[in-house]
């Protein structure tokens, strides 16, 4: 009995044909396996095998957990095989876009795809736009790819959204190896750890973004900041997928360190022209330098100095706007 249930390729439906009594039921149940007559020859009232009825009731109740457990287990085998088809047919269609691929693998790839139905409309248009050399499909390594879309499309893999049709709709926006790295991506479900992290680059550079008040050219210097840092960091995930949290938070560091450092630049270059612009304009006003740089603990000191020997409050306002260069100078 437990080998019948075992082998059977449908263990519930033959429990159910095995209980139902209907003649047509148990025929077919008689027909779908070799050891179905004599699993009807066991419980047939009538001349059966076990003429207990206890017995039999008992061995009915046991068979039919032993159906909803092969059920179970062959339901379980068929959805793993269903996944694992799947990911060797997506592993299969990355191939497809890799630079040196012959046109005979190509081909033959395509095939195996195709027979199974695995790829969309789109996708099948771009590989045929693939397979003829038209020009434009993806963007070179000297365009890069555009951040917008690598954003957009990275935040859907989290929720298991990205798909073949979207990529393929956004491919020319990509370069080809950004494009087969999120082929990797497709369907996939999981916490983002990678997105989580990259957080701090939004938070670091909007906080630079908004502390730029009027100064116009740190503002744009903090918005290029954060493209910059975004861009090096799926750099570093494409190149590293297997990177621990320690790992990614050493080269994060590492990023948002490198373009600060550049915004402070900015910033001293600013407050530079801001002082000489100063004591151009301010007949005997000069601010101390040391090393050929202008000692910023001296600034605020020497200006208010000058506005009082010269009866100046007019550059009270100067006064303010150094003093707000100096406290974002120093209050990282």
């Amino acid at each position: 009995m437990t080998l019948f249930f075992n082998e059977h390729p449908a263990p519930l439906t033959a429990y159910q044909q095995l209980i139902s009594g209907d003649p047509a039921q148990l025929q077919a149940l008689a027909q779908s396996h070799p050891n179905g007559a004599y699993v009807l020859s066991l419980f047939a009232e009538d001349g059966g095998i076990l003429l207990d009825k206890g017995a039999r009731a008992d061995i009915i109740d046991k068979m039919r957990q032993l159906a909803h457990d092969q059920y179970s287990l062959k339901k379980t085998l068929a959805e793993d095989d269903a996944k694992r088809l799947k990911q060797q047919n997506n592993e299969l269609l990355n191939s497809l876009f890799e630079p040196d691929i012959s046109e005979a693998d190509f081909e033959a790839g395509l095939k195996i795809l195709r027979d199974q139905d695995f790829i969309t409309p789109q996708m099948q248009k771009l590989l045929d736009d693939l397979d003829e050399g038209a020009p434009g499909l993806f963007r070179t390594k000297d365009e890069g790819d555009v951040d917008e879309t690598v954003r957009e499309l990275e935040a859907l893999v989290p929720f298991g959204l990205l798909t073949h049709e979207l990529l393929a709709a956004n491919a020319s926006n990509l370069t080809q190896e950004t494009f087969r790295s999120l082929m990797n991506d497709v369907g996939t479900i999981r916490k983002d750890v990678w997105s989580d992290m990259a957080k701090q680059i939004e938070i670091e550079f909007n906080y630079a973004e908004e502390r730029a008040g009027e100064i116009e050219e740190y503002e744009t210097a903090a918005q290029l900041a954060y493209r910059r840092a975004n861009r090096t960091w799926f750099r570093f995930k494409r190149a590293n997928p297997q990177a621990t949290s320690v790992e990614m938070q050493a080269e994060l560091d590492r990023i948002i360190k490198a373009e600060w450092e550049k915004l402070d630049l900015v910033l001293s270059s600013e407050l530079k022209l801001t002082l000489d612009a100063m004591s151009q304009d301010n007949q005997g006003l000069s601010f101390p330098k040391v090393n050929g740089k202008y000692d910023l603990e001296a600034v605020l000191p020497t200006l208010s100095a000058f506005i009082q020997s010269s009866n100046r409050p007019d550059l009270s306002v100067n006064l303010m706007e150094l003093q707000y260069f100096i406290d974002m100078m120093g209050d990282r």
